[in-house]
């Protein structure tokens, strides 16, 4: 036999070795997504007065402590060491801190109180 000549038994041995992969199938198409949201509530629902029985007078009440106090302590300190670090002998600026802290403390605890009585 001639060297171009393949036996046949020389292909089936091939093929019997390496077989074929196989077909891969068809993917499905993508499906659309079409999401539909629920509407925006409006602003008028979102400030809704605080119902009564509830969490919110109780957070109100508590929130109310804090914001007076924590304006005058804050001022007071910040007046403090401001005259620590001037060195004056009299604390001029811790009490005027404690001054503005109780008009800042007493106009915020007003604004609690008053959407408290709403």
């Amino acid at each position: 036999m001639s060297e171009t000549q393949k036996e046949p038994s020389d292909e089936n041995a091939v093929e019997e070795r390496f077989p074929t992969a196989p077909v891969r199938p068809e993917l499905p198409e993508i499906p659309s997504l079409n999401p539909v949201l629920p509407p925006r509530p409006s602003k008028v629902q979102q400030t809704r007065a605080i119902e009564g029985g509830g969490y919110g007078k109780a957070a109100l009440a508590s929130m109310a402590a804090t914001s007076f106090l924590s304006p005058i302590l804050i001022l007071a300190v910040g007046g403090y060491m401001l005259d620590a670090r001037m060195r004056h002998s009299t604390y001029w600026f811790a009490g005027l801190g404690v001054l503005v802290g109780l008009i800042v403390g007493t106009t915020s605890l007003m604004r609690i109180l008053q959407k408290l009585s709403d």
